[in-house]
């Protein structure tokens, strides 16, 4: 190592990192010279200590996220945008702190972030998404024995604000109002995907992408599976949906003339676009009068709800939407059959015939 005094005044710096690659470079002012000096001799300090097994090497941020990212790269393809924008997120603040090790977050850079968070005016929802998200990254780390303590493991999450009764009503249709939708004329290719929508609570992109091989007219089921061109939002997204008798028969209906391999197709035979259907769901509201914001999703919101409202239990519903089970040993062996689900979400048949 060696700091040289030039003619202009600078301070030139040779140096050889811890690889033995030389540096040279040139500070205005002595002090920064050496603190460039400094941390070259701590790598290489630290590097010998590794070696020598008295200390753990440290791991930085990209690291850590990249080893974080590679489990999460064969979810559905919203979720891993998802992830990714929140990973993106939380990178660039340890950056604008000038971190780079995992073991240089401390808990005071955790608070900071989430009041981050809280200023941006983001929705609770959205908070406690990159929250968990964030604590999720650190406790991946102590699990792996690269660090020894997890700055975020204090953080709370935002408390939700509790919605009105009528916020509530507008998350879903009404009995009124999925009689008004299904009595306006609409072409049989989209009509056909909304009874499909309402009567099986599916994602649109569960929907979009059921081939006949996942179709299965003799037990009367719909099987979401992932596979190489879909995968499902969450492992416990996969599940057997019974068909309602309408549904049933608007389906065998169709069998015959539908010459696609998508059981809920476009007009052109191939997939289904969201964004086509969405447009078609808000004319069709807008003629039926619905006043509240169409969507497709609200038709998924729409079965749960009036399967609660009709007496259905919450363990059925949320077999049926592929949520996660509660964690609790009683859902854990609580095994449900949807064979014996068919008059269960036949009860919405009744609503629109």
């Amino acid at each position: 190592m060696k700091i040289s005094k030039l003619n202009n005044g600078s301070y030139r710096v040779q140096v050889y990192d811890l690889h033995g690659k030389r540096h040279r470079k040139t500070f205005s002012k002595h002090y920064e010279a050496e603190a460039f000096v400094r941390n070259i001799e701590s790598q290489k300090k630290d590097s010998r200590l590794v070696k020598a097994k008295l200390i753990k090497k440290r791991i930085s941020f990209d690291t850590a996220i990249n080893d974080f990212w590679s489990g999460k790269i064969r979810l559905a393809p919203k979720s891993v945008a998802k992830y990714k924008s929140e990973l993106e997120q939380i990178d660039n603040f340890r950056k604008a702190l000038g971190l780079t090790y995992m073991d240089e977050f401390e808990r005071i850079h955790a608070d900071q972030f989430k009041l981050e968070l809280i200023k941006s005016g983001a929705a609770p929802k959205t908070i406690n998404s990159y929250l968990m998200r964030f604590r999720a990254l650190f406790r991946e780390q102590v699990n792996r024995d690269t660090i020894l303590r997890d700055p975020t493991s204090h953080l709370t999450s935002v408390p939700r604000i509790r919605k009105t009764m009528l916020q509530r009503d507008t998350e879903y249709y009404t009995e009124q109002e999925v009689k008004a939708f299904f009595q306006q004329e609409v072409d049989p290719v989209y009509r056909k995907a909304f009874l499909g929508l309402y009567l099986t609570g599916m994602r649109f992109e569960e929907l979009a992408h059921i081939t006949y091989e996942y179709l299965d007219l003799e037990k009367r089921m719909i099987m979401v599976r992932s596979r190489e061109d879909f995968r499902t939002k969450t492992t416990t997204s996969e599940r057997d949906i019974p068909i309602s008798d309408m549904l049933l028969s608007v389906l065998k209906e169709s069998l015959h003339e539908n010459t696609s391999e998508y059981v809920f197709p476009s007009k052109k035979g191939g997939k289904l676009s969201e964004r086509t259907l969405l447009a078609e769901c808000k004319r069709t509201a807008k003629k039926a009068g619905i006043k509240k914001t169409a969507t497709l999703h609200k038709f998924r919101h729409t079965f749960s709800s009036l399967l609660s409202q009709l007496g259905v239990t919450y363990e059925i519903r949320e077999y049926l939407l592929g949520h996660k089970p509660t964690g609790s040993l009683t859902s854990h062996y609580t095994k449900l059959n949807p064979g014996k689900f068919h008059q269960v979400v036949s009860i919405l048949d009744a609503i629109i015939k």
